[in-house]
């Protein structure tokens, strides 16, 4: 990046809340307002892969070795122009307040003030509304709030002993669930938007990860991990009431659910083997893929489409494997067919709103295809410091999913809460939190400093032409809203 001189980052207030998702066993002390999650990971920590040979890889359509940051006003307004013209993106700044911003970085609001912390704020589906996990006088808890400043913000679930972990709006937007941790291990709660009724309880166990059905009568919940205690199955969110086991879940986290409702897909053990089972929601058939260590999958949000996006470790030796980084593949869910996108061990991915690219993380120098070695999960587990003193970057890459097609965008230094929290669980956070502009010409990423630029969230058009800082913060989330 070029060095931006009037980049003045301002004294950071260490965070109070290390924002935990979905998998995590939390300890927590809360004394007045200082609020301290610590995590651990299911089963321990999870052993790196192992590296394996490579397959040959084709050379990116462009490639920019580090984020552009424009400055000027004609590239403000390319940038503008091409990134995302519609929708707001969510933030939380160095001092925890939540605010939004437009995509060239002018009408920055702050929805909060000082006093109280938030964290991974996600938007409401009609991009209206946020809703965030955070840490108010009254104790931690779950919050909603308009876009707009100094707006009055609504306790949906506040908690000194049950501390809430991860939110996720269900498709109508008149709910949030989210979860806490509980005596029983992890909690799911459902609060109704507008504070309205108290949260109810609706299903315990760990860790905990689920996906709406797009009716938004049921959840498909995965919990227990692969354990023999753990469940897959569909839970109603007016009852609780939980049917049937679908399988025996394997090593996976978030289950998923084609945009037309039409299949399903999870891990399952049989017979001693790992399978990504595919299957219609109704009737016979379906698909069952082998796979080595663990498998992280998400669907096309195209309700015409029946592909699987789906990343997992390559190799057939016996040697363990827990994590789930590896070859990005897309599974067609009628036709069987299976495309490779990436042989690059792909540490996360996200499809476009229209689904028809797919914009995937691997880590900075993995280019020739080499697998990641010794990066003990999730995600290396690293303090800020850890982070910082290793200089850690990542490679940001967008797929063309019909020709198969990739473009090497950028190459950043992630914020450690990024890092460290986000992207270890990005298949349930994908479900939740938008990285893609509306139009899908855009993402947005939070960006260590790294003596080339300010740290910040940035902007960057698929088109290749450079990523845009709009303004502080650890954290960014795209919306609809205007």
């Amino acid at each position: 990046m070029e060095e931006q001189s009037d980049v003045r980052p301002q004294p950071r207030r260490r965070w109070l809340i290390a924002g935990c998702l979905v998998i995590l066993i939390v300890a927590c002390v809360a004394t007045g307002s200082v609020l301290l999650l610590n995590r651990l990971a299911p089963g321990g920590e999870r052993v790196g892969q192992e590296a394996d040979e490579p397959e040959e890889s084709p050379a990116p359509a462009t490639a920019t070795a580090t984020a552009r940051a424009t400055s000027a006003p004609a590239e403000a307004a390319a940038v503008e122009a091409s990134a995302g013209g519609a929708g707001r993106i969510a933030f939380v700044d160095p001092l925890g307040r939540l605010g939004t911003v437009a995509p060239d970085g002018s009408d920055e609001r702050l929805l909060t003030g000082d006093g109280a912390l938030f964290l991974f704020p996600a938007w409401s589906p009609d991009g209206t509304r946020l809703a965030a996990v955070g840490q108010v006088d009254d104790g931690p808890g779950v919050f909603a709030v308009e876009d707009a400043i100094e707006a009055e913000v609504t306790p949906l679930f506040v908690n000194r002993t049950n501390v809430p972990i991860y939110l996720y709006w269900s498709p109508a937007g008149d709910v949030v669930s989210f979860i806490t941790n509980h005596e029983e291990g992890i909690a799911l709660y459902l609060a109704q938007a507008d504070g309205s009724e108290e949260a109810r309880l609706l299903a315990t166990g760990a860790p905990f990860y689920w996906h709406w059905r797009p009716s938004g009568d049921e959840l498909l919940m995965h919990t227990g991990a692969a354990a023999s205690d753990a469940r897959l199955a569909f839970v109603g969110a007016e009852d609780g009431e939980a049917g049937e086991d679908l399988a025996r879940p394997g090593f996976f986290q978030a289950p998923g659910i084609s945009a037309n409702g039409r299949y399903l897909a999870w891990a399952e053990v049989d017979g001693g083997v790992r399978w990504l089972v595919v299957r219609p929601e109704e009737g016979d058939g379906g698909e069952r893929l082998p796979h080595r260590g663990a498998v992280a999958m998400g669907w096309s949000p195209n309700p015409e489409s029946a592909q699987l996006a789906f990343i997992s470790p390559v190799g057939t030796d016996e040697r363990p494997v827990l994590g789930f980084q590896g070859p990005l593949r897309v599974l067609d869910a009628e036709s069987g067919e299976v495309d490779v996108l990436s042989p690059h061990s792909v540490l996360a991915f996200f499809w476009s709103p229209e689904g028809s690219q797919i914009a995937y993380l691997t880590l900075a120098g993995e280019e020739d295809g080499m697998q990641v070695a010794g990066w003990r999960g999730p995600l290396a587990r690293r303090s800020k410091g850890a982070a910082q003193r290793n200089g850690l970057q990542l490679t940001l890459w967008v797929a063309d999913v019909a020709s198969g097609r990739s473009t090497q965008l950028l190459t950043f230094r992630p914020t450690p809460i990024y890092l460290t929290q986000f992207l270890p669980f990005f298949d349930q956070y994908a479900l939740s939190h938008r990285v893609w502009s509306p139009d899908g010409t855009a993402l947005v990423l939070p960006v260590a400093g790294d003596g080339s630029a300010g740290e910040g969230i940035y902007v960057v058009p698929v088109n290749g032409d450079g990523a845009r800082r709009v303004t502080d913060g650890d954290i960014a989330f795209w919306g609809g809203g205007q």
